[in-house]
């Protein structure tokens, strides 16, 4: 009987035993932790259990940190399992920085997020990834710092939004929260428009479905909007509705 816990500012997802309080697993890059809590981290695997980074090794946290854990992630809904021991679940990634290391980190034009699926198996401490979406599909252009979610529709399609996307007057992907959620990037621009990317696909063929994107309509800059210009426009959640209720 699990809860399961995300800690954004983190970029780490916790299990936590509802009846004892104590603590299950933890969902995470492996560096920085105290000896206490090393225990409950989670080694990533493919479908025959076969560890898929060496995390010993500079490069292989490297491409753990870039390619499987989440950063700053957002929206955790479990996905029932009746299997003992396995829980699994869907999270929207935003994708801040994946590293803990600003030489490692990725700039927002190089970056994206993602909607993940996630099977851990408690009983040998392991987490597959048998589901994600965003990263080549979307790419940069879907790149959101904060907010952002999925939702998983009855017919099996998936709603998603990637939130609070920003972009410069030259088109490029940059952050609404510079070196604070994200790197400074030196070649941006002055001025910044928000965006709504919403999309719904077929999440099994990952076929776009509908998409439409949301803007405030102008762009704005520090000198007529103040310092918090790049907060332009974003969304927490967003639902698909019945037509007629």
């Amino acid at each position: 009987n699990l809860l399961i816990c995300s800690g954004r500012h983190q970029s780490a997802i916790f299990g936590v035993n509802v009846d004892s309080g104590e603590l299950r697993f933890i969902m995470a890059n492996h560096e920085d932790w105290s000896d206490e809590f090393k225990q409950y981290l989670l080694t990533p695997v493919d479908d025959d259990g076969v560890p898929l980074y060496d995390l010993t090794s500079p490069g292989g946290i490297d491409a753990a940190d870039k390619n499987f854990w989440t950063w700053g992630q957002h929206n955790i809904v479990e996905i029932p399992n009746d299997e003992p021991g396995i829980l699994e679940f869907m999270v929207f990634d935003n994708g801040n920085y994946r590293s803990r290391e600003d030489a490692k980190s990725l700039l927002p034009l190089d970056n994206f997020s993602r909607v993940v699926q996630f099977k851990i198996n408690l009983n040998t401490m392991t987490v597959t990834r048998p589901y994600e979406y965003g990263k080549t599909e979307v790419g940069n252009r879907g790149y959101s710092s904060f907010v952002s979610a999925k939702h998983l529709l009855t017919n099996g399609h998936l709603v998603i939004h990637f939130g609070a996307t920003t972009v410069d007057e030259f088109e490029h992907t940059i952050t609404a929260q510079p070196g604070s959620s994200d790197l400074v990037d030196p070649d941006e621009g002055q001025q910044a428009l928000g965006r709504l990317v919403l999309q719904e696909i077929n999440k099994e063929t990952k076929e776009v479905l509908f998409e439409a994107m949301v803007t405030s309509g102008y762009f704005k800059n520090e000198e007529t909007n103040g310092t918090n210009y790049r907060y332009d426009i974003s969304a927490f959640r967003v639902y698909k509705m019945p037509l007629f209720a």
